[in-house]
């Protein structure tokens, strides 16, 4: 079977989510796997992180390559940006960057050897036309998060979503409370299908991570993105309550993320590679998830974050 998986993220991002492991999981299974990539685009010169100059470059002189779990991986270039702030958030972009890639899409591998494919599972709304493009038998729209409970998630974009989620052959959501979302936004087929786990690189030995050395046990770890929905206030009242807990916090810091109060014990440790996470979760005492659950949020309710 041929598969295409159409990511909102770079395939070599530090947060290596879902799509990423059903990618590696399909090639493992011995289906023929491609994963398009977020589109990288000039607004991004705006801010540049990660090697964007780089990744420009070779996204234009080769967009595809094979990865080593054996996915064959496109990171597209358009030059129509697609982005959460205007005047990059309309609809038209959101529909139709696809048609502005260089090279153009039609001319790249990804059309050649995965045009019609049996399968495309779409992670992210503005990926959805460029997976129509691709003529697949059928489509799978899968819903992971509550747009319109993210303070710049642009109208345009939940519009896209329901476009999907209308047109597609199924849905499938990570969290129950997201059943009723999709349902609402039209969708006809939906079906519950929570995150799951690589149970092999988590139960392995692993060494202590150089950078865990100078904190003594316990320690309470939290690995995922720091955003407005971290609840900080929780945190510092747990690391006052318990001093000799050394509370570690791995993850990018974004918009609406609050510091935590000075605190001996609170490390913020920044983003890390994927293929340590497993060894400073295991060289750690207690796994946090901080969530903010205050009445109202729909947003942390409707997660299913492991």
């Amino acid at each position: 079977m041929r598969i295409v998986f159409l990511s909102g993220h770079p395939w070599d991002s530090t947060y290596q989510l879902s799509g990423h492991n059903l990618a590696r999981a399909a090639a493992a299974a011995g289906h023929d796997t491609a994963f398009v990539c977020a589109p990288v685009c000039l607004t991004h010169l705006a801010a540049p992180q990660g090697g964007t100059y780089k990744k420009i470059l070779a996204s234009v002189l080769k967009p595809s390559h094979v990865s080593a779990a054996r996915v064959f991986v496109h990171q597209p270039f358009s030059l129509l940006p697609v982005h959460y702030r205007f005047p990059f958030n309309r609809k038209f972009n959101f529909a139709n960057w696809h048609r502005f890639c260089v090279p153009k899409l039609g001319r790249t591998r990804l059309y050649a050897e995965y045009n019609s494919p049996d399968l495309a599972v779409v992670d992210h709304p503005f990926q959805f036309a460029l997976a129509k493009s691709l003529r697949p038998k059928r489509i799978v729209v899968r819903v992971l998060d509550r747009l319109d409970d993210f303070n710049n998630a642009p109208a345009a974009l939940t519009e896209e979503l329901r476009k999907a989620v209308k047109e597609a052959d199924a849905v499938v959501v990570s969290a129950k409370p997201l059943i009723k979302y999709a349902e609402a936004l039209g969708a006809r087929h939906c079906a519950y299908v929570p995150h799951g786990v690589d149970p092999q690189r988590f139960s392995s030995s692993h060494e202590e991570p150089a950078d865990l050395a100078n904190f003594r046990r316990p320690r309470a770890i939290y690995v995922g993105a720091l955003a407005a929905w971290f609840d900080t206030g929780e945190l510092d009242r747990a690391a006052a309550l318990l001093p000799d807990v050394q509370f570690l916090l791995i993850g990018a810091q974004s918009a609406g993320f609050i510091q935590p109060m000075p605190a001996s014990n609170v490390h913020l440790l920044g983003p890390k590679p994927f293929s340590t996470i497993a060894a400073h979760l295991q060289h750690s005492d207690v796994a946090l998830i901080p969530f903010r659950q205050e009445a109202g949020n729909r947003l942390t309710h409707a997660i299913h974050p492991i």
